[in-house]
């Protein structure tokens, strides 16, 4: 898990996980950018414009929350990727 903070927003980035869609680098490019050994630069953007655009990565690899706040997933400064649970799922999508 790497972690880049500042006094205003946490960003976490979970490698193991993403999905390499590239909507951080092309939604907030001057906060995300793979060219930079340090990747991430929660510092170059308003955070509530880092958190809105952490909120849009497709695999929850990234997540953010403002300083004192709790990083817990559901919460409203937080990101995570949810698999449904299997009785939400239609049951030609399980396989069954």
């Amino acid at each position: 898990m790497q972690v880049y903070a500042t006094g205003a927003v946490t960003v976490t980035f979970d490698p193991n996980i993403c999905v390499h869609s590239g909507a951080c680098v092309r939604g907030l490019p001057q906060v995300f950018n793979v060219r930079e050994k340090r990747w991430v630069r929660p510092e170059r953007a308003p955070a509530d414009a880092v958190i809105a655009q952490v909120q849009r990565c497709p695999s929850g690899a990234l997540r953010a929350w403002r300083a004192g706040e709790d990083p817990s997933p559901g919460h409203d400064g937080a990101h995570a990727a949810t698999a449904p649970d299997a009785d939400d799922v239609p049951l030609e999508e399980r396989g069954g």
